[in-house]
């Protein structure tokens, strides 16, 4: 079992960046690069967290946030190292299963008591999965986008007031996001 990495903010965060994958098969680990190259820049009201393959683990601190960027590969059809952004809500309503792990952060997020966090995916399309530390080049290439957009989408939640943080997030609004390669599914992906 993975133990999970914090850090960041100490209490409950209302910001909340998640590393999701599997460090030992090469690019489903690029979330957990990513999220460790976003705790170098991190504010210190967000909580980034490095979960690897044990969401599980982590059901206690999306229960308690507001915002969520959820950083993985994610298979859509695209070239090794294409970048995407999605909500998770999307992806779970068109049954789009991109995720490589078991358990995926759709069903987890359905187990939540209360209320549900906004959650964002921003992934990476995986090129090699085998046994291995390194990221393929054009995945490691991705982690630099990924990254950006995760410190836009989370420095845009850090702007809004708290009372306009139950909004639902216009990617489309996000600056820095336009610019993102690739930025969302193809269409093809979502029906």
């Amino acid at each position: 079992m993975t133990s999970i990495r914090l850090c960041g903010a100490s209490e409950s965060p209302r910001i909340l960046v998640l590393g999701l994958g599997n460090l030992i098969l090469r690019d489903d680990g690029v979330g957990i690069h990513a999220v460790r190259r976003f705790q170098e820049l991190a504010h210190r009201e967000i909580l980034a967290v490095d979960v690897g393959t044990d969401l599980f683990s982590a059901v206690h601190l999306l229960e308690q946030a507001e915002k969520v960027v959820a950083l993985d590969a994610m298979f859509a059809s695209g070239k090794p190292g294409t970048a995407y952004i999605v909500e998770a809500s999307r992806l779970a309503n068109e049954g789009v299963k991109g995720s490589l792990h078991e358990l995926d952060l759709s069903s987890v997020l359905q187990m939540l008591n209360g209320r549900q966090p906004e959650v964002i995916v921003v992934a990476a399309e995986p090129g090699i999965i085998e046994f291995g530390t390194e990221l393929s080049p054009a995945v490691q290439a991705a982690v630099s986008e990924m990254v950006r957009a995760a410190v836009a989408l989370t420095s845009h939640w850090l702007s809004l007031a708290p009372e306009e943080g139950g909004s639902r997030t216009d990617l489309a609004q996000v600056p820095w996001l336009v610019p993102l390669a690739n930025a969302h599914l193809p269409a093809s992906m979502l029906g």
